[in-house]
This record gives structure tokens, C-alpha cells and sequence, in this order.
């Protein structure tokens, strides 16, 4: 069995046109429903809906050939609407990964003294679906 390693993993945002990301974690959850009724001795207990939450971080990116974002783009449509986020764990060929719609609900940017201008972003499921999961261990 293969062990997957971060350090050709990857994220992919729909926005992602001023970072170049280094770092990426989600947590993946689903709510528990208790639907124990009267008579029961032991507790009831169904899964409800998946949700996903997370970040994405990395170096902030300035495209030299353009001398603003324009309208619509960039970081005033980061949050708009959905978009298709890509979470990669490992490199080509198995590409294994996760891939869905979220909103971006957060942005944080930071610079230090020496002159790292850090990005993250924080995201939050919204497609109304499930994470499509590519997961090839060959």
C-alpha cells in the first residue's frame, strides 16, 4: 500500500489567480441525528448531511501583466458565489483528490519584516452535494 504524502499535494481554487499555495487542510464532518423513541432500550442514532470546512494558504501572486483585477475578478469575487475547489493529496499519475463546490468565507493576508506576504483563505461546503473523491491507491 502506498503512503500519501503532502509533499506533492495540492489546492485548486477557482479564485486562486494571486497564490501560489503551500499548505491546505479540510475537515470533513457529518451531523449525527439521535431518533431514539420511546421503548427503546439503546440509543437510535442516523448520519445526516456531509459538510466539509477548511483553509487553503500560501504565497500571494502579483500578475505583472495586469494593472488591476477588474470587476468580477479577483479578491472581490473570492466570495460571490461557489466554486470548485480541488484538494489534491498526492501527484500524477493517481491524482487522488477531492473536488467541490464552496464558498470562500474568509480572507486573511499578512507581511512580515523580511518581506513574506502570506495569503489564506477559509472555505465552507455550499454546492448543495457531495465530495467527489478520486482515490487511487495502484
Amino acid at each position: 500500500m502506498p503512503i500519501l504524502t503532502g509533499s506533492d499535494g495540492l489546492c485548486s481554487l477557482a479564485t486562486e489567480n494571486f497564490c501560489v499555495f503551500n499548505t491546505w487542510s479540510a475537515t470533513v464532518t457529518r451531523t449525527v441525528h439521535d431518533v431514539t423513541g420511546f421503548g427503546d432500550t439503546g440509543r437510535r442514532r442516523l448520519l445526516g448531511l456531509l459538510d466539509v470546512t477548511g483553509s487553503a494558504g500560501g504565497i500571494a501572486k502579483n500578475d505583472a501583466a495586469n494593472s488591476s483585477p477588474g470587476p468580477g475578478v479577483g479578491l472581490n469575487a473570492a466570495g460571490d458565489s461557489q466554486a470548485d475547489i480541488t484538494l489534491t493529496f498526492d501527484s500524477a499519475p493517481t491524482l487522488t483528490k477531492w473536488v467541490f463546490g464552496a464558498v470562500i468565507d474568509s480572507i486573511a493576508a499578512s507581511v512580515t519584516m523580511g518581506g513574506e506576504s502570506t495569503i489564506t483563505f477559509n472555505f465552507q461546503l455550499a454546492s448543495g452535494a457531495t465530495v467527489t473523491e478520486t482515490w487511487d491507491e495502484s
